[in-house]
C-alpha cells in the first residue's frame, strides 16, 4: 500500500477499542487495516510484504541527483536506516521495488552501483582498535560479495580506510 499524508483521512465514525479499529484509515470510500511497519527498517520487506509507505522517495531522487555530501544526524527512531536501506536498494537497481512510488516518475536508468553498507549498531567501541577491526571484518566479508577489490595501502595503515 502507498499513501501520501495529505491524502489520508481517519474513520472517526466507527472507532472501536480493538487496536486494529482505532488505526483503520479510509481511503477513497473504502477501509482497511493497515499494517504498520513497526520496528523494520528494510525498505525492500517493508516494499514486498505489504505494510503501509509513505511515499517521500522524490526526495531521495534529489538527495541522490542533487549535492555532493550529506550528514544524516536525526534522533533516534527518526528513520535513518530506513533511509538508508532505501537509498541501498535504489542503488542497487531493483526497480521492482519502486513500482508505483514517485521516483519510477523520475528515474530512467536504473543503474546498478555496487553498494557497500557498515551497520556499526550493536556494539561498544570504547576501545581504540574496536572500530578499526569492526570496519575491516564488514569490508572483508563484502568484499567476497562484490566485484570490488581494495588497492594495497601504505604499511603505515593497518586498516584498509583512507
Amino acid at each position: 500500500m502507498i499513501f501520501h499524508l495529505k491524502k489520508w483521512t481517519k474513520n472517526y465514525e466507527n472507532r472501536k477499542n480493538s487496536r486494529e479499529e482505532r488505526f483503520s484509515y479510509c481511503w477513497p470510500k473504502t477501509c482497511t487495516n493497515m499494517l504498520y511497519p513497526i520496528g523494520i527498517q528494510s525498505f525492500e520487506h517493508i516494499r514486498s510484504n505489504g505494510y503501509v509507505y509513505v511515499d517521500k522517495t522524490d526526495l531521495v531522487y534529489k538527495l541522490a541527483s542533487t549535492g555532493k555530501y550529506y550528514f544524516l544526524s536525526r534522533p533516534r527512531r527518526f528513520g535513518k536506516s530506513l533511509l538508508v536501506s532505501t537509498l541501498e536498494a535504489y542503488f542497487s537497481g531493483k526497480k521492482e521495488l519502486f513500482e508505483g512510488l514517485s521516483i519510477a516518475d523520475w528515474e530512467k536508468d536504473w543503474i546498478e552501483y555496487p553498494v557497500l553498507r557498515f551497520d556499526l549498531t550493536g556494539q561498544s567501541y570504547s576501545d581504540p582498535g574496536s572500530l578499526d577491526d569492526t570496519l575491516n571484518t564488514q569490508l572483508f566479508t563484502q568484499e567476497k560479495n562484490t566485484v570490488l577489490k581494495r588497492k594495497p595501502f601504505p604499511q603505515h595503515l593497518d586498516f584498509g580506510f583512507s
